[in-house]
């Protein structure tokens, strides 16, 4: 989905982006709680702890993107295809970071 602006600038797709990438920030939320959960199963305090530090991380790098992609929109007279295609780039990361993770440990 958010591909769609790079490729055409129709408000319906444009629309349907942004609803897509829109529904990403709340369901990143129970996303990181349950692998935390799956990472830490028997360690209520671990998690506690765990989830205080993804809570931080993810509160400093959604502000560090911020300023980021405000400096490239900044510096980019105005355009939109740069940031697009860094939000991309940046889903294709997470997506091959994800696929590289170790899964869950099987239960003894």
């Amino acid at each position: 989905m958010v591909i769609l602006p790079i490729l055409s600038t129709a408000p319906i797709l444009l629309g349907i982006s942004s609803f897509a990438v829109g529904a990403f920030t709340p369901g990143i939320v129970p996303l990181v709680l349950g692998r935390l959960r799956e990472m830490l199963p028997h360690s209520p305090t671990q998690q506690k702890i765990a989830w205080s530090r993804a809570t931080t991380a993810f509160a400093l790098m959604q502000a560090a993107a911020a300023y980021a992609m405000s400096f490239v929109f900044a510096h980019s007279n105005g355009q939109y295809l740069l940031l697009f295609m860094l939000a991309a780039v940046a889903l294709a990361i997470a997506f091959v970071m994800l696929m590289l993770s170790p899964g869950p440990k099987a239960q003894r």
